[in-house]
């Protein structure tokens, strides 16, 4: 999610996205995203092509039954039964995934069919706890360490070892903000399963969604 300001441009959500919690409209977004985004999907599905889609879940809505339950009731309604979903799970708080209520809607998620990834993984609350408490299909390289892969040994250690581990448990990784192709190549070596960022596109709306696909499906990049 951006924020398109007529003064200031383009806006990330770490510049709104604490007002937003504090105002208490983070549901109510979250629920209008979904919408928006499994009307797209279906659009796709209809036109013959997979669109693939993740969407970002604060770790305190995780811990609201009621809220889990109301998602997955619009996702059992308007999903399309071929059209993969992943939750992202992103952190903000020291939440306890042990317990039982979180463990009971991270099971009702997963057998909805759902993946669940974590994201921002390697700063923040994100730890090796975590990924052992979790159930997750994917984690989410931070962007700081992809930032550095190339410049910093440290960082690159690190990288790697998060690859090996994460795939000897069988969990897919995401490289985020790959900028340039050395990043990329690079990441390809360490077998990194997928990558997004500048070096594909920028945030775009909804409306260009469709030609960036017709444009990236199937490209390979040399």
């Amino acid at each position: 999610m951006r924020w398109q300001s007529t003064s200031h441009g383009l806006i990330t959500p770490n510049f709104f996205l604490d007002r937003i919690i504090s105002h208490k409209l983070l549901n109510p977004i979250t629920e209008s995203i979904l919408h928006q985004v499994l009307d797209t999907q279906k659009k796709f599905i209809d036109s013959g092509k997979t669109l693939p889609l993740s969407l970002n879940i604060n770790a305190n809505q995780i811990q609201d039954s009621e809220y889990i339950r109301k998602l997955l009731k619009t996702i059992e309604t308007k999903k399309q039964a071929s059209a993969p979903l992943t939750f992202e799970i992103t952190e903000t708080t020291d939440t306890n995934f042990k317990k039982q209520s979180v463990a009971s809607n991270i099971r009702k998620i997963k057998s909805a069919g759902i993946r669940i990834s974590i994201d921002d993984y390697g700063t923040g609350y994100s730890s090796l706890d975590r990924l052992c408490d979790l159930p997750c299909d994917e984690l989410k390289l931070d962007r700081l360490f992809i930032k550095k892969i190339l410049t910093s040994n440290k960082h690159l250690i690190a990288v790697e070892n998060t690859v090996t581990m994460a795939k000897s448990m069988g969990i897919h990784v995401v490289a985020e903000g790959v900028e340039n192709k050395e990043q990329l190549l690079l990441l390809q070596s360490l077998g990194c399963d997928f990558a997004q960022g500048f070096l594909f596109s920028p945030p775009i709306p909804q409306a260009y969604i469709e030609n960036w696909y017709n444009r990236w499906n199937g490209a390979i990049l040399l």
